[in-house]
């Protein structure tokens, strides 16, 4: 019994050796990729980045709670369009803010749907209604949809209850644009 004590203490510090050169090589890992999608890149090349963008799904987070589904991703490809987003990462988000994103008939039905919750069709009617109003005070140019994180149910409503045209479609992401917007 000693024996195998005296060959598993000397094979220890091989073990550990082996782990550390092996974590500590210095060979390229990608970790993840920092590639801009297409999609980002093409909101990136107009001239005006005053309109704000809309990423679905879409939410606000901070660190305690979040209202919807906020992608730090997000933040990460606005270094390329420069657009001002709609939602995103706050160190706080007051009572207040949440109370005033709950009177928003339009990012209540988007929050709640961007969490994969179903929506009551007086919601939905209230959205809809709300569309002038929400577009005039959020100044919004652009809506991309990343259909990989985005749940049923989503886009068609954006679509709808926004006015929305598609503009530019691939694998991941639909980018759409209004088809009227409000004067």
């Amino acid at each position: 019994r000693s024996a195998t004590r005296a060959a598993g203490a000397r094979a220890l510090p091989v073990v550990v050796a082996i782990a550390l050169a092996t974590e500590l090589a210095p060979v390229p890992r990608e970790l993840y990729s920092a590639a801009i999608p297409p999609a980002y890149r093409m909101l990136g090349e107009g001239t005006d980045e005053s309109g704000r963008l809309l990423e679905l799904p879409t939410g606000v987070r901070d660190g305690t709670s979040s209202l919807g589904d906020f992608s730090a991703a997000t933040l990460y490809y606005q270094t390329v369009h420069r657009r001002p987003v709609i939602g995103g990462y706050l160190s706080r988000v007051s009572e207040w803010r949440r109370r005033r994103y709950d009177h928003l008939p339009m990012l209540r039905a988007l929050f709640a749907l961007s969490e994969g919750q179903t929506i009551s069709s007086a919601w939905r009617e209230q959205a809809v209604q709300s569309r002038d109003a929400f577009l005039r005070e959020l100044c919004l140019d652009f809506v991309i949809v990343d259909r990989t994180r985005a749940p049923v149910g989503l886009e068609p409503f954006a679509v709808e209850a926004l006015g929305l045209e598609q503009v530019h479609a691939d694998a991941h992401y639909a980018v759409y644009t209004l088809v009227a917007p409000p004067p």
